[in-house]
């Protein structure tokens, strides 16, 4: 998730602001401090042009 996060050239606070979840959160889930839950993962997701539509 940090390559990705530095290849967006985004801080970890402008990724968790894109995200909408806490800085702290993304620095636990890039440390392996916390599994990224599936909530997480979709934002992600859809952050980078994924799946916009979780009901299919």
């Amino acid at each position: 998730m940090k390559a990705l996060r530095e290849a967006m050239g985004l801080s970890q606070g402008k990724f968790a602001d894109r995200l909408h979840y806490q800085q702290a959160q993304v620095s636990k889930v890039e440390n392996g401090t916390v599994l990224a839950s599936e909530a997480f993962a979709e934002a992600m997701d859809c952050d980078r042009g994924g799946r916009q539509d979780r009901g299919t």
